[in-house]
């Protein structure tokens, strides 16, 4: 049963043999995240980065775990694209932009659609690129300008931001 009016709603997913079905949502206790990263053969716990109700351990934005900071291997990142960002949204990830996006948004209105694509190890990010499509002006094919790439000191000279760029590249020949 669910005790508070549905305002937005992410997926379904009708699971066998159910035969009281619930919703979950992400600012509940029960639930870490599940996400389905590309490659990962099927879903992923992860913790959230931001502050929920109640909660008392939370990991502070771009601050890895104390065993995160060895090298990984390349198969150990998860890259996941993400949809649906705004300034305000993306306001709890500013420790993950470079240069801050949230500095920018003060002078620099958003103009277009934002592109990202994050990196994690063991359910934390790591990296983190963004992308701004300008606005069309003059009828020809979407062009993009990165606004921001960022990845924490420690996964750094490993290659993460290289992949970044590369999969942002794939998200974004989708958009055109």
């Amino acid at each position: 049963m669910m005790e508070s009016i549905v305002e937005e709603l992410f997926d379904v997913v009708i699971l066998p043999k159910v035969s009281t079905p619930t919703s979950v949502g992400f600012m509940e206790e029960d639930i870490d995240r599940l996400v389905n990263f590309p490659g990962s053969k099927g879903l992923v716990t992860t913790k959230p980065t931001v502050s929920r109700p109640g909660a008392t351990d939370i990991q502070v934005a771009g601050l890895p775990r104390q065993s995160q900071l060895a090298q990984v291997e390349p198969s150990q990142v998860n890259y996941q694209r993400v949809y649906h960002l705004t300034p305000d949204n993306l306001a709890p990830y500013d420790a993950l932009t470079y240069p801050s996006l949230q500095k920018r948004w003060q002078t620099q209105p958003q103009q277009g659609e934002l592109h990202a694509v994050s990196a994690s190890v063991d359910g934390q990010m790591v990296g983190f690129i963004v992308a701004e499509q300008q606005p069309d002006t003059d009828g020809q094919a979407p062009r993009f300008a990165v606004l921001s790439l960022f990845v924490l000191p420690a996964y750094r000279h490993q290659g993460i931001a290289t992949v970044l760029k590369q999969r942002l590249q794939q998200a974004l020949r989708d958009v055109e």
